[in-house]
């Protein structure tokens, strides 16, 4: 069955994505077409193989490390999605 790619040209962040569940959803949206930004805090490598396979999927998927538990984390993250187009 091939994946619908019915969020094509869209944008998304999705934060603590470089594992689990985080990591889950990224490549979800990935899949269905849409663009993907990557956050972690910590996990660094973690993130850029997530990126890496979202870009597999098709993405334009880029990783963002920032701390969204502070006010300058949240900043760097809005600032990269500004970047990205959205």
């Amino acid at each position: 069955m091939t994946a619908q790619k019915d969020l094509a040209g869209r944008k998304a962040i999705v934060t603590g994505s470089a594992t689990g569940l985080g990591r889950s959803i990224a490549l979800k949206l990935a899949e269905r077409g849409a663009d993907v930004i990557i956050n972690c805090a910590r996990s660094v490598e973690d993130g850029e193989a997530t990126a890496a396979d979202c870009q597999a999927l098709g993405s334009q998927s880029r990783l963002v490390q920032a701390d969204v538990s502070t006010e300058e984390g949240c900043r760097k993250l809005a600032d990269a999605a500004t970047q990205a187009g959205r």
